[in-house]
């Protein structure tokens, strides 16, 4: 995250990046999710940056698989204006926000 509200200097990312993560959960005997859902993807129009968060459940086995794909640095762009940092600053906040998700468990 980005904590300033503004920025003096260019923003420059050394290299463009991806991640992708799978997680799973075994559920406790006895709980669901309760009301999951995943978090909207998120992209700027240019599709410099992306994240698409999937979470699903298996029933027969109880449980929870939890994907990310993240990227930044579509099309090679890693430097940004000073006047772009507001937009960078405001994709990097809805990632952190996503990334923060949170799901709840119910007792059946």
């Amino acid at each position: 995250m980005f904590s300033s509200a503004s920025r003096k200097y260019d923003i420059y990312f050394h290299f463009p990046w991806s991640e992708e993560d799978t997680v799973d959960i075994e559920l406790p005997k006895g709980f669901q999710l309760d009301n999951a859902d995943a978090p909207d993807t998120l992209s700027d129009p240019n599709r410099i940056g992306l994240l698409d968060i999937n979470i699903r459940i298996d029933q027969a086995t109880n449980t929870m698989k939890y994907e990310r794909k993240f990227h930044f640095g579509g099309g090679g762009k890693i430097l940004f204006p000073v006047a772009a940092y507001s937009a960078v600053k405001n994709l990097f906040d809805a990632f952190n926000k996503a990334d923060a998700h949170t799901i709840t468990l119910k007792q059946n």
